[in-house]
């Protein structure tokens, strides 16, 4: 039954592998060249050009971007897992009629639901930790540097750490539950892109109403220094002197072209030798691990009953 499914699925695992290897190859390289950069300039914090000096975290942003840019499109990949290896695994089934072949022979329907899941599933949390670890990997490249994604910061969650695995998991379990109820593989697959996109957005959403910020005017650069350590910064807003909350548009208009610098940083440093300051919205470590632990623990819980629910829909279904 094992090698059975593996054959009937070697398609789907060898687009898979040969992509996850492209990722790994494209994030090790990048990686290893943006670590050597940083090595070679972080003493002087400079990068010489002419006829200036650009700052080393301006010159590292922009390296970020050659895969950064990537990563929104990455949580995808559990939508498309669940269209490409979940969807088919039924509905295929039923639309060539071998489901009927293999419900007649010696082996239990249960048994042969619980081999095809076991064995896929399987792979697939496998492919969603190594997309993990390799994300992740690539990221920390970045750390101490102002980019998205890099700890503490909560952008990408969904393709970090081990929350890929539970994606890709979800993904598939959705396909398989949409193979078993409407038994046509291009339906399934439209059900399944559709449930996890809405998924992943409902996501972002919940992230934002468990991370409900804690507000602190930092009396100095970097705003990392005025939260507590591992605290991931939400949001900042300018204010005055008195207090009062100031726009991007009002900043632009009662700051001179001096203070408009390329560099973020730089830029902020202006703001606060004019007398501004930045009041930063931020959450703590704890807070960031329990967001984790409670999304990554309701899409397992999900992904079993979905399963769960396709088995008992396989048990049921006419011969």
């Amino acid at each position: 039954m094992l090698l059975t499914t593996l054959r009937l699925c070697r398609g789907q695992i060898l687009v898979t592998a040969t992509l996850l290897i492209a990722l790994g190859v494209g994030f090790t390289i990048d990686g290893a060249s943006v670590s050597a950069f940083i090595r070679d300039h972080r003493v002087t914090d400079c990068v010489p050009t002419e006829p200036f000096c650009d700052s080393l975290n301006a010159q590292v942003q922009q390296r970020y971007a050659t895969f950064g840019q990537l990563l929104p499109y990455l949580g995808l990949l559990s939508a498309a897992v669940g269209a490409f290896w979940g969807a088919p695994l039924l509905s295929r089934e039923y639309e060539t009629g071998t489901a009927k072949l293999a419900w007649t022979q010696s082996v239990p329907r249960r048994s042969w639901m619980v081999a095809k899941v076991a064995t896929l599933g399987g792979l697939v949390v496998v492919g969603g930790a190594a997309l993990g670890l390799m994300v992740s990997g690539w990221l920390s490249v970045f750390a101490g540097f102002t980019v998205a994604g890099v700890a503490p910061d909560l952008s990408f969650l969904a393709v970090r750490g081990p929350a890929p695995a539970g994606w890709w998991l979800f993904g598939f379990a959705v396909g398989v539950a949409a193979g078993a109820v409407v038994r046509r593989t291009l339906g399934a697959i439209v059900i399944t892109f559709a449930v996890v996109i809405v998924a992943l957005a409902l996501s972002n959403l919940f992230i934002a109403a468990l991370a409900e910020p804690q507000l602190t005017v930092a009396a100095g650069l970097p705003l990392t220094d005025a939260v507590p350590p591992e605290s991931a910064i939400t949001s900042y807003t300018w204010i005055d002197r008195a207090g009062n909350q100031v726009t991007e548009e009002q900043l632009g208009s009662m700051t001179p072209n001096s203070c408009r610098p390329q560099d973020e940083l730089a830029f902020q440093q202006c703001l606060y030798d004019l007398g501004y300051r930045a009041e930063v919205g931020y959450v703590t470590s704890g807070t960031r691990w329990r967001i984790e632990l409670i999304r990554l623990g309701f899409l397992v819980g999900a992904s079993v009953i979905l399963l769960v629910g396709a088995t008992w829909r396989v048990e049921r279904a006419p011969a």
